[in-house]
């Protein structure tokens, strides 16, 4: 089958889409109906983390811009719903979200949800909203907004209170205010306080009348791009069957061919199809005038409709505007436009040839919707919108809409715009509304408008779009203006400087205005159809970007645009239409913008051309565009620079540095993943062991780029090599290291001992320091070292201190160099046995306290280098007397230090020991009951006192006085449980008290009545559990021995029940009785049935003895108050009579008598007891 003839329906799957109108009423659907892309789940993770990180006295304040339509309201209120309900939080199905809600203290949220609209001022709103959120009457919350938020902040205690601001969503009209002030003012309020502000910026605050200033300078601004859009209808309204992509594909490669001015990307056509990609960008716009318009309802309804049509067809803007077409109706603003079109609607059919008539009505359909937007559309444009094309002759398609729209402006002259450019291209639009006059007065406007005023315009474009644009619109049109970027490559983290050059000047004299050291690439940004003068001296390659040259009709709307901004006069004289014109200006500004600078503009390097991938154009900030987008740049510069699988910031650095070239805290594994991902590609450790750990010194000093920097040392005049000469050598292609991994190699040689940091004072930063927090921006440079060199003599010592050997004379002599490398062997064989500070390490270290922690770092930076050294020494990668110079130099030479580590070193084993201790005996008193006896409990609380005690004096000491007392006390506990148990368990006189009852006439009869089929059996299951637990009171195990190991018997005897026991024959009595009165009572309820069955069965036996027993039964049943005792005969009638029972009218029974005045618990027990005495058999019961 051609792909021609195939149907929507065979290409994809099209999924309902529930769309809530109220965000707010239930959270879980709010939360349920959100759909989670890349995007919003970045976005979501940030904004949690925002309040995760909020701390006393110094709250959040963020805002999010997009488009009308881009999911504003629902990603706030999906927000809220996250931190107002912990219990929703497990539901979340994006685990970046999840993992970020995860950090969140796990209790609700104050939460106060502002809707815009809903009262006078947003100062009313915000009050009313607060006062809401603590459960206040509006009327009692203060009228002053520091009182308000210092109220709402000392009622959160140690959460931050989250303020949320959003337009309501049931409101009748746009907000006509000047809210962006009061933001300002809000966030200002706001600093003082624990207070978390997210705010929905809709176009009523942030339109052309420039309020957004103050919230730009208050707020950090995230854009929600519509690119999230793209992915929730691909992903979630219209999944495509993979096999048929292909077909997507074709039809997407036949509009274009066939359409002319079909310029949308396929990646995008892809992503919506069968959804005509212009609806998605016409939807803000539509949304303005009509606000319930959902588009991903929208498209799930339009697209059930489309399955059946071929796969060339899509879900057009003629179904846009019947859809909304009675919401527009109902828009003042719109009824002289809609006049307009009934006029022409009504008279078409004058105009054109039947056959071109529906065409040409979906061609006015898609002219109203697309005039909305204020600039105008071509015939070409019109034709793709709507899909009119001639597969033989695509031009004539479209001369044939211009001759259509043509005879409309003639014979509605005073209806239509008509703009028409020096290049031919003609614009059509239908005047809508007071547009009319405030055209006018726009195009009038920016015949004397300045267009300098363009490039600023492109540039606030710029700011508004990318949080981490930093190129100020204030600066004049001209002159050059920059600002840096961070960007990440291969893991590390580049410097780009950007700069604005407009007007094309040299690019030398730009980079004067500002130190280049650290920066990696220039982009600049030039006018377009020009080049800028000069070249770059330093060697930092530079990217040409040239925006696309703009249209006349483009630069008309930008110029529209400015004089909005700022053309006083327009603004009073028509100040009902500016916020709804500043709206559609820059929708249309930021379409200019992205095709002037992301869709069709030329980025140049040298020769080599950068188009950008529209899948890296909806990339949310400038950084991670120019990361994306320079990554073949710099993958040419610097082919030989390592690949990080992470970034590698100076957090990174600094734990490297600090815990594993110091050799600090070797072993663990935070420092261990650091090291596989930073230091191992940069070849600076190998592993050894189970640990990777600094590279021995000649595979070290042999790497090219440590290389550079011993020649560089080597061949300096001057005794220190300024850093920035360092810095810039390693650099050079083609490896071109970022700082972060400079400082890495620069540090490793520190810790082998070759150079030396030199600060700024003079001072030198050696390998022994290097577990201190290094402040880069005091060294200076680097130099050789300044080594003290220890004599045979000294290091003989430090031999003689470690191997404990004795009679070691001098290393020098060769039998006390045999000696002491085979106790050096063996003590590192124990020291590698023992794995002290393994076991330290893996403490929780909820048990441990700033002292041992202080003091197992000192013993780890010392021990930790004797190990090191020794290690090194035997695999022959140092000599004996460099491994014993490192020593004496972990001990500055003193045997003072040796002594005070190596008992640190002791404190530490004992710690372990202690915690291993403290672990067993929480486990055992965690278990153990409090017996009532002060000596005893005395003990235990003694033991309490010296765990706490033992965290601040770790040691052996605190190890033996621990163990003592929780041996002490094991002892007693035991004797103690043991006397207590013996005295319950196996006691031979409640064991005989439980025979007696069993034994009794009582227990006969009632057994015997439980058997009945009328009666339930928890009265008697009751009885029965108490007789299993008494029975089971018998233990073989010897108590004493047990308890001493585990603090409970195998048996169910507990101290607390002990007394319990002893009552227990008393409760199976009383359990007896119950059971009895309420099954007699039931026979008494159930009288008016079994009598007259008892009278048949005693009228029909024959048996004599059965006759009377029937008879007596019915006396006993019938009978007024305590009823006897049945006998045997008796009970076997009665059993007989329930038998039958099933087949009798319905037992009438009598509501229990019930207090006028009852508490609800006394009701509900008089009422369980009395259903309890109803019969179980299901048999009908009337009500007396």
């Amino acid at each position: 089958m051609s792909s021609a003839n195939e149907k929507v329906k065979d290409l994809l799957e099209v999924r309902s889409f529930n769309a809530l109108k109220d965000f707010h009423s239930v959270p879980s659907a709010t939360l349920e109906t959100y759909r989670f892309t890349d995007i919003t789940a970045g976005l979501m993770a940030s904004w949690l983390d925002s309040v995760s990180r909020a701390g006393a006295g110094h709250g959040s304040k963020k805002a999010l811009a997009g488009y009308r339509g881009v999911g504003k309201s629902h990603f706030l209120a999906a927000f809220g719903a996250i931190l107002a309900n912990p219990d929703l939080r497990g539901n979340l199905t994006d685990s970046h979200v999840a993992t970020s809600a995860s950090g969140l203290l796990r209790r609700r949220y104050p939460v106060a949800t502002v809707l815009r609209g809903t009262r006078d001022t947003l100062f009313e709103e915000v009050r009313a909203a607060v006062a809401l959120s603590l459960g206040l009457p509006s009327g009692q919350a203060p009228n002053d907004l520091s009182a308000l938020l210092e109220l709402a902040a000392s009622e959160a205690g140690d959460m931050p209170f989250v303020i949320l601001i959003d337009t309501a969503f049931d409101r009748k009209a746009r907000v006509k205010r000047d809210d962006g002030v009061f933001l300002g003012e809000l966030a200002a309020a706001s600093s003082l306080h624990d207070i978390f502000i997210g705010v929905a910026l809709d176009d009523d605050i942030t339109d052309a009348d420039g309020t957004n200033s103050v919230i730009v300078q208050q707020y950090t601004i995230d854009y929600l791009e519509q690119e999230h859009l793209y992915k929730i209808v691909d992903a979630h309204i219209f999944p495509k069957i993979r096999t048929k992509n292909q077909v997507v594909d074709q039809a997407y490669e036949y509009f274009r061919e066939v359409l002319p001015d079909f310029r949308f990307s396929q990646e995008r056509f892809s992503s919506l199809y069968p959804l005509h990609p212009l609806i998605l960008e016409i939807a803000p716009v539509v949304r303005l005038y009509a606000p319930d318009f959902a588009l991903l309802n929208f498209a799930s309804e339009a697209g059930k409709r489309i399955l059946g049509r071929p796969s060339r067809s899509l879900i057009g803007l003629d179904e846009v505007f019947d859809c909304v077409e009675s919401t527009l109706r109902n828009d003042e603003n719109l009824r002289d436009a809609f006049t307009v079109y009934d006029k022409i609607s009504s008279e078409i059919t004058s105009l054109v040839p039947v056959i071109q008539r529906l065409q040409a009505k979906l061609i006015l359909k898609a002219l109203f919707i697309l005039s909305l937007e204020g600039d105008g559309v071509s015939s070409g444009e019109i034709c793709a919108a709507i899909l009119i094309y001639d597969e033989n002759n695509p031009e004539e398609a479209i001369s044939k809409v211009s001759e259509l729209l043509e005879k409309l402006v003639t014979v509605f002259p005073d209806d239509f715009w008509r703009v028409g450019d020096e290049s031919g291209d003609v614009r059509y639009s239908l005047k809508v509304s007071g547009k009319d006059n405030l055209n006018h007065a726009l195009a009038a406007a920016i015949k004397e408008a300045d267009t300098d005023s363009v490039p600023k315009v492109l540039k606030r474009a710029g700011k508004e779009r990318y949080a981490d644009w930093m190129l100020s619109p204030e600066k004049e049109a001209g002159s050059a203006d920059w600002s840096d970027v961070q960007t990440i490559w291969r893991g590390s983290l580049r410097k780009i400087r950007l700069f604005w050059n407009w007007g094309n000047e040299e690019i030398d004299a730009l980079r004067m205005l500002g130190d280049d050291s650290a920066v990696d690439l220039f982009v600049v940004i030039c006018g377009p159809g020009t080049t800028p003068e000069g070249g770059v001296a330093t060697g930092i390659p530079a990217v040409i970007w040239q925006p696309a040259e703009l249209t006349k009709g483009e630069i008309d709307t930008i110029l529209r645009y400015s004089v909005l901004l700022q053309n006083e006069e327009i603004r009073v004289e028509f100040q009902d239409q500016i916020g709804a014109a500043g709206h559609t200006h820059t929708v249309a500004v930021e379409k200019i913008w992205k095709r002037a600078f992301l869709h069709d503009p030329k980025i140049t390097v040298g020769d080599l051309d950068l188009p950008i991938p529209e899948k890296i154009a909806g990339e949310t900030s400038l950084g991670s565009l120019l990361s994306l987008l320079l990554a073949p740049v710099f993958d040419e510069a610097y082919a030989d620079h390592p690949v990080f699988v992470e970034p590698l910031g100076m957090r990174e650095v600094s734990t490297l540095v600090s815990d594993l070239f110091s050799g600090a805290r070797v072993g663990h594994q935070t420092v261990q993943h650091l090291a596989e991902t930073f230091a191992l590609p940069l070849g600076l450790v190998s592993e050894r062991g189970e640990n990777l750990v600094l590279e021995k010194e000649e595979k070290l000093f042999s790497l090219h780029l440590v290389e550079k920097v011993l020649t560089l040392i080597g061949q300096s005049e001057e005794e220190t090599v300024p850093l920035d000469t360092v810095y810039r050598k390693l650099r050079e292609r083609p490896y071109g290291l970022a700082r972060e991994a400079q400082h890495l190699i620069l540090s490793a040689l520190v810790a082998q001992g070759k150079i030396e940091f030199v600060t700024s004072k003079g001072d030198r930063i050696n390998r022994r320091s290097l577990d201190l927090k290094i402040i880069w921006d005091d060294i200076s440079g680097i130099s050789k070292p300044q080594n003290v060199l220890y004599g045979s003599k000294r290091l003989t010592e430090w031999a003689r201190l470690i191997s404990e050997v004795e009679g070691l004379q001098s290393i020098d002599i060769a039998d006390d160099r045999r000696r002491a490398k085979v106790a050096f062997k063996k003590w590192l064989k124990d020291w590698e046995a023992e794995k002290l500070l393994e076991k330290f390490d893996s403490i929780d270290s909820d048990d441990l306290n700033t002292k041992i922690w202080n003091i197992a770092i000192n013993a780890e930076k010392t021990f930790g280098v004797v190990q090191k050294s020794l290690s090194a020494f035997f695999e022959e990668a140092i000599s004996l007397e460099e491994a014993l110079q490192r020593i004496a130099d972990a001990f500055s030479d003193s045997e003072a230090e040796f002594e005070a580590r190596k008992t640190d070193l002791m404190a530490v084993a004992g710690f372990i020991e202690w915690s291993d201790l403290r672990g067993r005996v929480i486990n055992y008193l965690s278990v153990c009951e409090y017996l009532g006896d002060e000596t005893i409990d005395g003990k235990r609380e003694r033991i309490e006192a010296l765990l706490i005690e033992g965290l601040s004096k770790p040691g052996l000491a605190s190890v033996g006085e621990l163990e003592s007392a929780f041996e002490d006390f094991r002892r007693g506990y035991a004797e103690a449980f043991a006397a207590a148990h013996n005295r319950v368990v196996n006691a031979h006189d409640i064991e005989e008290k439980v025979d007696e009852i069993l034994a009794s006439d009582e227990w006969w009869e009632f057994s015997n009545l439980a058997r009945m089929p009328i009666f339930g059996q928890d009265h008697f299951e009751r009885a029965c559990k108490i007789v299993r637990r008494l029975r089971g009171m018998k233990c073989v195990t010897n108590v004493q021995e047990r308890i001493y190991e585990r603090p409970f018997c195998d048996c169910s005897f507990r101290i607390r029940n002990a007394d319990e026991w002893h009552l227990m024959p008393k409760e199976l009595i009383a359990a007896m009785l119950q059971g009895s009165d309420s099954y007699k009572r039931t026979l008494s309820n159930a009288s008016e049935v079994l009598a007259p069955l008892l009278e048949s069965l005693s009228a029909n036996s024959k048996d004599d003895a059965m006759r009377k027993a029937a008879e007596s039964a019915i006396k006993k049943i019938t009978a007024k108050g305590d009823s006897a005792m049945f006998d045997t005969l008796e009970l076997q009638q009665l059993n007989r009579a329930c038998e039958m029972i099933r087949k009798s009218p319905a037992v009438k029974a009598g509501f229990p008598n019930v207090p006028d005045l009852a508490t609800s618990a006394e009701l509900r027990d008089r009422l369980d007891s009395w259903a309890s005495e109803l019969p179980s058999h299901p048999i009908q019961i009337n009500i007396r």
